[in-house]
């Protein structure tokens, strides 16, 4: 008998693998900050490093494992950052270099990684490197992609071809010193970069090399798609009657081109250089929004794609079909890579704006409990909305949609500018609703805030469990329920309440009875319920239960760890 406990309790134990053996950014969460929204230092309205720096103990509270920092270099700041002059220096409007070298110690002093983001696609046209290729000087001629006009109308030069760009209009902008045109994917302003020339891919490999050595862990990719073009003499096709539309083209010849693949792996190698690598793991995250097929070509020996199939796809009329589909044809398609989830980002309405205040918690939830690793925008934790942003307040450059709603402040209390910044001048006005929705106020249970640190210990607990022990499954259109070893999250998606039972479920294993281990704030059930699976129980609307249906949950591997400690001791007598 003695052996038979032994040999269960080793079992149990050994079941999967814990947090603490897996890669940093396999476990996270991510926790994505927009510098210039985070916390403000000095008083001028934004963001910046040493506001950052400030609310390391709070990212270290919520169990953050690792922060990702949206551009700080150098810019003019017409696409907020993501138009760099300088690779090798940070925007005197956010800090300094010294300023990034204390925030990276402060939060390695609290086990947080730090993430940056990288532009690699273009500079700003204002970079020096773009100064020098218009004047064809210091060897940067061709730096950038130039091209000679298809011909003249009249005296007007035509574009070498019919491509778009991403922001609208074409694709190609005249400089007339040079007689020639320049390709930008995105604004005008915003010149790409020619990775047919190998001294461009040294230059922002060496880019790379100049934050690794400051003690940066990994770096977000943007835009990678768009790194390489081809044919240029050629027109892409219309596919459909707008052919001013970017949309309106197939891209055959601007995205995901022959060639993109051998920039990302020279900047993986980088990461994986020795010099880098005795300090520990190196990671990379690529953004792609591309479908599966195409999104899968992008891991490698240290970077993965972002997967942004919730992000792009899932809106407040999504039903559990749905949620099922977008999760099951990513993870079938993994065949044994490690999955992320991104529900929110800079770019995208907030999870509450986009799904309903009420899908809040159950967003959180499933993004934190699915497997791999999860990534959090700014004010996610605490529920933060859209805010209404007025014409006269715009920083962004979009007109349709802006992105600004969902870049306002970080909202800390209930104080002057949701204690953001003591300035009388804000860069975005912070949301209205910020007297509610804030740290402080949110930091007494219940609340989203409260909610969200539980299940992220309770995704730390849950990370090393095996990816093939997973399954998802619907009943009745509107409740979506996931499976894995020791949980089982039912979500009902639907604005009306459902009662069933959960042996309804199709399940691969059945659970004969339950334990409630946390629930969405309009669950209306208690954490520590235990229930069987044949009850019938009522799930209210837009909410979601985790249950713990581990048998052994209530006996506790603490209390097998002891079991096994006494048992091991016994033997050792006999």
């Amino acid at each position: 008998m003695l052996r038979t406990i032994v040999a269960f309790a080793f079992v149990v134990v050994a079941c999967g693998v814990s947090a603490e053996d897996l890669d940093w950014w396999k476990i996270g969460p991510v926790y994505q900050i927009y510098p210039a929204s985070f916390r403000d230092s000095n008083g001028d309205g934004w963001g910046d490093l040493n506001g950052i720096t400030e609310m390391a103990d709070y990212l270290q509270d919520i169990g953050v494992g690792a922060v990702w920092l949206s551009p700080i270099y150098p810019s003019p700041m017409r696409d907020n950052g993501y138009d760099a002059s300088n690779y090798t220096d940070v925007n005197p409007r956010f800090g300094t270099v010294a300023d990034a070298e204390k925030l990276i110690r402060a939060y390695h002093d609290r086990g947080i990684k730090v993430i940056l983001d990288f532009v690699p696609n273009h500079t700003s046209n204002e970079s020096q490197w773009f100064i020098d290729s218009m004047n064809s000087a210091n060897g940067k001629d061709d730096w950038y992609v130039w091209r000679q006009p298809k011909g003249y109308d009249g005296d007007q030069p035509i574009p070498p071809n019919n491509w778009r760009s991403t922001f609208g209009g074409s694709a190609w902008k005249y400089v007339e010193s040079r007689k020639q045109f320049y390709y930008h994917e995105f604004g005008d302003y915003q010149p790409d970069l020619n990775y047919n020339n190998k001294d461009v891919l040294e230059a922002m490999k060496e880019a790379l090399r100049f934050w690794l050595r400051k003690g940066i862990d990994g770096f977000r990719m943007d835009a990678v798609p768009y790194l390489i073009e081809s044919n240029y003499d050629k027109n892409e096709p219309i596919a459909c009657s707008d052919d001013s539309d970017y949309n309106c083209l197939d891209h055959i010849y601007t995205m995901n081109q022959q060639g993109t693949h051998d920039v990302l792996n020279a900047f993986d190698s980088v990461l994986r250089e020795q010099q880098f690598v005795v300090n520990g793991v190196r990671a990379m995250w690529v953004e792609s929004y591309n479908n599966i097929t195409e999104l899968m070509t992008y891991y490698g020996n240290v970077s993965s794609p972002f997967n942004f199939q919730y992000i792009s796809y899932l809106n407040k009329n999504s039903n559990a079909t749905v949620f099922q589909s977008l999760t099951m044809d990513y993870m079938n398609a993994l065949k044994g890579r490690w999955p992320n989830w991104v529900v929110g980002n800079h770019d995208n309405s907030r999870v509450g704006t986009r799904m309903g205040p009420d899908m809040i918690d159950t967003m959180n939830i499933l993004t934190q409990l699915l497997p791999g690793t999860s990534i959090t925008y700014y004010g996610e934790e605490l529920g933060m909305l859209d805010a209404i942003i007025q014409p006269g307040q715009r920083r962004d450059w979009a007109s349709n949609p802006p992105r600004d709603p969902e870049r306002t402040p970080m909202q800390w209390n209930a104080t002057t500018n949701a204690g953001f910044s003591n300035s009388s001048s804000l860069y975005l006005p912070v949301n209205p609703n910020y007297y509610e929705v804030n740290v402080a106020v949110e930091s007494k249970a219940p609340s989203h805030l409260d909610l969200y640190k539980k299940v992220v210990k309770l995704h730390k607990k849950h990370v090393g469990t095996s990816l093939d022990k997973f399954a998802t499954t619907t009943y009745q259109d509107w409740v979506f329920a996931i499976q894995r070893p020791g949980l089982l999250i039912v979500s009902n998606l639907n604005n009306i309440e459902i009662t069933m039972s959960i042996d309804k479920l199709q399940l691969p294993t059945k659970p004969s009875s339950l334990t409630v281990e946390l629930a969405s704030l309009n669950a209306n059930i208690t954490e520590g319920t235990s229930i069987n699976s044949n009850a019938n129980i009522t799930l209210t609307p837009r909410s979601t239960i985790v249950f713990n249906t581990n048998s052994a949950a209530s006996f506790g591997v603490s209390t097998i760890l002891l079991l096994l400690a006494s048992s091991l001791s016994y033997l050792s007598k006999l």
